[in-house]
């Protein structure tokens, strides 16, 4: 895992960010984006929040992702060649992405790229407005098991998406163990 780190360190298609509490955080750069550079260490690179001093992973989303043939990879032929089944769809909420986790003795609110600003602001909003005892236990969850909670943060009236919605809602996407997959 030392290796990836240096790796992204040392990338010029990684934009790496220094945070409040000791957290860097890596995401690929706009030029990676526009430029379509995807690799490995491109992909890894999105919204990935490790401890300075130690690599630690406090906090992660999915590696990036692509549109239905948007990369050969991931055109009807090669999925067809790749795919296992059962295969499980899901409905993608228009939101924003919201990373919940525990480090330091407190959960830790991100989006993909920060732990402080207006966007953390409003998906710590929305918290506060969770039915009473559910952040309690969100927060035991992601302490217990050292894992991020990926979430769409919706708030139709800070952050409009072209799906209208009527009320601020954190919608579960999924739940990422915190650890590194260094046998790739």
């Amino acid at each position: 895992c030392d290796t990836i780190i240096a790796q992204l360190n040392k990338s010029k298609l990684i934009l790496k960010k220094d945070l409040d509490g000791g957290i860097v955080s890596y995401n690929f750069t706009r030029k990676a984006f526009r430029d379509r550079k995807w690799n490995d260490l491109t992909c890894t690179a999105r919204g990935l929040l490790l401890e300075k001093d130690t690599g630690k992973i406090v906090c992660r989303s999915y590696n990036k992702f692509f549109n239905w043939g948007e990369r050969p990879q991931e055109d009807t032929d090669a999925l067809a060649k790749s795919l296992v089944f059962p295969v499980t769809s899901y409905y993608k909420e228009n939101g924003f992405l919201a990373l919940i986790s525990y480090y330091k003795d407190d959960l830790l609110v991100c989006s993909k790229s920060s732990n402080a600003g207006t966007m953390v602001q409003y998906i710590k909003d929305t918290l506060s407005e969770l039915p009473e005892g559910t952040l309690d236990k969100l927060t035991d969850y992601v302490k217990t098991h050292d894992v991020t909670m990926v979430f769409e943060c919706i708030r139709p009236k800070e952050d409009p998406h072209i799906i209208k919605y009527d009320r601020n809602e954190l919608v579960l996407l999924d739940i990422i163990d915190n650890t590194w997959d260094c046998h790739k």
